[in-house]
């Protein structure tokens, strides 16, 4: 009950940092010292210990700092993958995000809200990947599309000659039926070649979409960003 009374807040809000860090205080407090409101006490166990998941021996307490930014991390995977909802629809019209919301830099004058949801690009940025279409919306220096590379994005080989404009569908052959494979060996490393021909071309045109690689579904949930 204590963990869940500020979940509301915390779906919109990011914390002070010390705010959270007394949350956890007063629940380490309550556990070890229920009957006692002040003074020292005695913990076998490390706060840290409490809060792994009970199959790695933790009782699967949640740290308030990290737990606030899973669940506002939600409302930014909204942003990033266009949820279809008016609420989402206003906050990229009165920011103007037109493409990649991770690579969006924040207005000074931004809202409190939209600067804690800007707080948890980091987050999403870890496990979150775009998944080739049509290929037309993915910047292919820029945005993250390769999903076992480091960041997902790939570097270009050494003499390669960089057009930063260039997007995936450019990529492909004239009819986007499957790789530009000696294209592919002009801008990438033999590696990156070869996991870019793992990816299956769609037979049918379809928009390019996020993926949520933390979960096996593709779909973002707290739990996992947590």
């Amino acid at each position: 009950m204590a963990q869940a009374i500020p979940m509301y807040s915390m779906s919109a809000t990011l914390l002070p940092k010390g705010l959270s860090d007394q949350l956890d205080a007063s629940m380490r407090k309550f556990w070890w010292s229920p009957k006692s409101k002040a003074g020292s006490y005695w913990s076998p166990m490390s706060w840290s210990s409490l809060c792994l998941p009970q199959k790695e021996d933790g009782l699967g307490f949640r740290k308030f700092w990290d737990f606030n930014q899973a669940l506002l991390s939600k409302l930014g995977w909204w942003i990033l993958s266009r949820k279809n909802c008016l609420c989402i629809k206003v906050l990229r019209a009165k920011y103007k995000i037109r493409d990649n919301w991770l690579a969006h830099h924040s207005p000074s004058n931004a809202s409190p809200f939209w600067k804690s949801m800007m707080g948890t690009k980091h987050l999403i940025a870890k496990a979150t990947c775009l998944l080739v279409g049509n290929g037309n919306s993915i910047r292919t220096w820029i945005d993250p599309w390769i999903p076992n590379l480091p960041s997902f994005i790939p570097t270009p080989k050494v003499d390669a000659n960089l057009d930063i404009a260039l997007v995936v569908s450019q990529l492909l052959i004239p009819n986007r039926s499957s790789w530009d494979i000696p294209k592919l060996s002009l801008l990438f490393e033999e590696h990156v070649v070869e996991l870019i021909q793992k990816f299956s071309i769609p037979s049918c045109p379809m928009d390019d979409s996020w993926s949520w690689t933390a979960t096996n579904s593709g779909f973002f949930s707290v739990n996992s960003a947590y």
